[in-house]
């Protein structure tokens, strides 16, 4: 129907041209067929823009989180609605609830987030989630009940809400193993918000803190699970309230329609059919060199200077669709006991972390004690990987602290399973190792210096490059 309706238009649009020209002495042929020919193309494109949102059509596509999903304010009409006006053959469930928090306490029904998933029905295709403003707020401004009263992050065994958004994905993946996430940060607090909220510095440094360290381990967490990440609160940050109702806080109308627009681009790009040479699945498995404290390789001055985001960079510039994440690995390479070496494989190197992938990085060796167990060991967690990624390429890197036994292993290691070993021991040279008293900017912005002469080992920027350039050499 549609190629019939596009040949009208365009013989409509040749015959108007040539009454045109009937009718016009001194007509140019060229440019009239030019003018056809551009009319035909707009017309082209009109189509193919309703073909767009096609892949979404019959999907179903449910909403978890709080009043900035559910639309408090708005006449409760949140993305669900707006998101139905260019996708009317597509189902939606709203499951979110005003006031929701990611930390777990005693509030009842979906009051709660881990609720919401627990009730939510069905068999979605995919499950978009927001969250964390009123946990980042409410602690400092004290609107909330004592059991919110929580850090955004200790550490891994302590009760956070970190620890409890974590919780969150797991039961996401859990009950609904077959359906695409996405952490969605529609607006999630400014700076302007909180002066609006709260006069007093401390409260608001406080808030502000939160939010900075909530971000970032949320879009660490989306990366441990293979969970896609859609922050576009930039938009709405500096715009008083041309996108936000008066409290600074909740969307009005105009937010959710400027936003919309990126929800459903990324909504298609979930459904976007992808061959093999588009996508190119990666992973890195490191210690301190591949992630540390700072989200970045230890001794890289700045998350674009560590060997990771310069091989990331290489391979966006390869093909046309790169999905690559990394994992620390420094507490298997620093456990003695071998069982508990194979806990953490079972643990944290699961299915969805590294299944169908076409290249694997292992950067491990340097803390791996003792030495009796390192081949045992790390054969397990190759056969593991490979179990998952039967047709990756896999490539062992080693060593900058350099053990003579473990290094001799490597190339052992790597021929007997099948391997690329990369050796970098002769790059541990001052020329590219860094100093104490250098400057480091985290991830999330925050300034840290190199203050150990362990840390100053690590290699610098020029150290992480060659790293980087020895890995690419590799790449088959």
């Amino acid at each position: 129907m549609k190629k019939i309706l596009l040949f009208f238009i365009v013989v409509l649009s040749i015959s108007g041209i040539f009454y045109y020209k009937k009718n016009c002495k001194n007509c140019d042929v060229e440019k009239d067929v030019e003018v056809a020919q551009q009319i035909k193309e707009k017309a082209k494109k009109v189509f193919e823009k309703e073909d767009e949102n096609k892949k979404l059509e019959g999907k179903t596509i449910a909403f978890i989180g709080d009043s900035l999903i559910e639309g408090y304010g708005n006449d409760f009409h949140g993305f669900d609605y707006y998101l139905s006006q260019n996708l009317p053959n597509t189902n939606f469930i709203n499951n979110s609830k005003s006031g929701s928090t990611i930390t777990d306490n005693s509030g009842e029904d979906n009051i709660v987030i881990i609720n919401q998933v627990r009730t939510l029905e069905g068999n979605p295709d995919v499950i978009i989630l927001d969250g964390g403003a009123n946990d980042i707020i409410g602690y400092g401004l004290g609107f909330l009940n004592n059991d919110l009263k929580k850090e955004i992050y200790l550490d891994e065994n302590q009760d956070s809400v970190i620890l409890d958004f974590e919780e969150i994905l797991q039961e996401l993946k859990n009950k609904f193993p077959n359906t695409k996430l996405c952490y969605f940060n529609p607006f999630l607090i400014d700076d302007e918000t909180i002066s609006h909220l709260t006069q007093d510095e401390e409260i608001a440094n406080d808030i502000k803190q939160r939010r900075i360290d909530f971000l970032v381990y949320v879009e660490k967490l989306c990366e441990k699970y293979n969970i896609e990440y859609l922050d576009v609160s930039n938009l709405i940050v500096g715009t008083e309230e041309q996108y936000r109702q008066s409290d600074y806080i909740h969307l009005n109308e105009k937010g959710y329609k400027l936003l919309t627009p990126l929800l459903l681009k990324k909504l298609n790009e979930l459904f976007q059919e992808e061959t093999d040479e588009q996508t190119f699945n990666a992973l890195v498995i490191g210690n301190s060199i591949t992630l540390e404290r700072d989200g970045i390789g230890m001794a890289a001055t700045d998350e674009f200077h560590d060997y990771y985001y310069l091989l990331k960079t290489y391979l966006k510039e390869k093909y046309k669709k790169v999905n690559i994440n990394r994992i620390s690995a420094i507490h298997w390479e620093e456990n003695r006991i071998i069982t508990s070496r194979e806990d953490w494989i079972n643990e944290n190197l699961t299915e969805d972390v590294v299944a169908n992938k076409d290249l694997v990085v292992f950067q491990l060796g340097d803390n791996c004690v003792p030495t009796e167990t390192f081949e045992e060991d790390l054969t397990k967690m190759i056969n593991h990987v490979r179990q998952y990624s039967p047709n990756a390429q896999m490539i062992l890197v080693g060593m900058w602290f350099i053990n003579e036994e473990r290094l001799n292993l490597m190339p052992q290691i790597a021929e007997k399973l099948g391997l690329t070993f990369v050796n970098i021991s002769d790059l541990v040279v001052d020329e590219y190792k860094s100093e104490i008293g250098t400057e480091i900017i985290g991830i999330d912005g925050k300034k840290d210096r190199i203050n150990t002469i362990e840390e100053a080992f690590h290699p610098n920027n020029k150290g992480m490059q060659k790293i980087a350039e020895r890995i690419i050499e590799n790449i088959k």
